[in-house]
């Protein structure tokens, strides 16, 4: 009897060792399956921030591109205007039977000063798209 309940006693020793093996690995696979859970939570969240920094970026570089285009918009029109009032000077001081070109001189020279400030209009227009290609809309600040 003493042989067959020590026999008892160490099968019951191996069975609560088994059983406290498999409690420990099954308290492992829960700790880090939560360690994966905290780890995508983190990766989900630095995600979102980065879609919400590239969403402010690119809606900067709009800001910027249509600060550009309406630049570009008014060099254009004072372009056009400062050739319309240059041509109609010429075309005085050509007809005029007074040769005086004191008026026209006046007016070419402001439509060549219109002119030129266009022409800074559509360089900072260009310095401005060049920045947003060197950065890039979706590039991260530096």
């Amino acid at each position: 009897m003493n042989s067959h309940s020590s026999s008892r006693s160490e099968a019951d020793k191996r069975i609560e060792d088994a059983l406290a093996r498999r409690e420990r690995h099954a308290t492992e696979r829960d700790q880090r399956a939560d360690e994966r859970d905290t780890a995508l939570d983190a990766r989900e969240m630095r995600a979102t921030a980065q879609e919400a920094g590239r969403a402010d970026r690119e809606l900067e570089a709009s800001h910027i591109l249509a600060g550009a285009a309406d630049r570009d918009e008014d060099a254009d029109t004072r372009d056009l205007i400062a050739a319309q009032r240059d041509e109609v000077a010429s075309w005085a001081a050509f007809v005029s039977e007074q040769g005086d070109y004191g008026v026209a001189l006046s007016a070419r020279r402001s439509a060549a000063l219109d002119r030129l400030d266009s022409k800074h209009d559509r360089a900072a227009s260009a310095q401005d798209r060049t920045k947003l290609t060197e950065t890039g809309p979706g590039a991260p600040p530096s």
